[in-house]
């Protein structure tokens, strides 16, 4: 019975984290036609987007600590349906420019609770494929960047932004509570085993040490580059060199595939340097 619970584990933490990041690209990908339709400023638009990341980076930092504590179960599904009330509300919203601002803002804090739950449930059940299978659900993001643009281009002008995101967060809160009632439910002992681990907190000193601060600047370089690309690129693209966003839409995905390939390679090499590292020390 493990043997099956393992795959639809899996295979569910890939789903909910693709629809995490559907959720949190959908309104850049609608972004072009707010400002066209709604009149909304660019600079309002920066906000919208700023304020989401954010709250995404602090989220993450405080979920990290708080997912050894809490079901990752709870905080996957509940954080998804968030994203997705957030999305929700976002459609119906037509007047306050600053409720688009807040509205993303929380919709980056409830994001944040994902990945840290994923990483979770991903080490308590899949110990010795760690890295490969880390690197393969990291996939799920380049997925979700590859398949979002070219879905919202296409629906976008066929029923508008609103119905756009409606769609979008109706699809997150199906998968939020499937995430709440059946993923996980077949898995107690595997939680229970590891909810009794003793966690040390991390010391200050552990936090501001050289390879963590080198991991964090390289981290810290590759997202600007990430972000800037996959939620302004097409609005650029668009408004200064007319591009349809369609064409538009295809650049940011081309980009997306190329990191769906880089993921997958990281993860088995990190895998085959470990072991050829074990190996080596074995037998020197």
């Amino acid at each position: 019975m493990v043997q099956l619970q393992n795959p639809i584990v899996f295979g569910f933490l890939y789903l909910s984290y693709a629809f995490y990041v559907y959720n949190r690209k959908s309104v850049s990908q609608c972004l072009p036609s707010l400002i066209n339709t709604e009149g909304l400023s660019t600079i309002v638009a920066g906000f919208i987007v700023s304020a989401q990341n954010a709250a995404y980076a602090i989220s993450k930092l405080a979920s990290g600590t708080v997912s050894d504590h809490v079901s990752p179960r709870n905080l996957l599904g509940s954080g998804l349906l968030c994203c997705a009330a957030t999305t929700l509300l976002f459609s119906v919203n037509s007047e306050w420019d600053n409720g688009y601002v807040l509205l993303w803002f929380v919709n980056g804090c409830a994001q944040g609770v994902g990945w840290p739950a994923c990483a979770k449930i991903l080490q308590t059940t899949f110990p010795s494929r760690f890295g490969t299978l880390w690197s393969i659900l990291s996939t799920s993001v380049n997925v979700a960047g590859i398949v979002s643009p070219i879905l919202s281009s296409l629906l976008i002008p066929l029923i508008g932004w609103r119905w756009n995101l409606r769609l979008v967060g109706a699809l997150s809160l199906v998968v939020g509570f499937t995430c709440l009632t059946f993923v996980f439910e077949n898995q107690p002992e595997v939680l229970k085993k590891n909810s009794n681990i003793d966690v040390k907190k991390a010391k200050l000193v552990d936090l501001l040490s050289r390879s963590i601060l080198l991991v964090a600047l390289f981290y810290f370089v590759v997202n600007c580059i990430k972000t800037a690309l996959t939620d302004w690129c097409q609005m650029f693209l668009i408004s200064e060199y007319k591009l349809s966003p369609d064409l538009a839409s295809r650049f940011v995905s081309s980009f997306e595939f190329g990191g769906f390939v880089g993921s997958l390679a990281a993860g088995y090499l990190t895998d085959y340097y470990i072991q050829y590292e074990v190996t080596i020390r074995r037998y020197t």
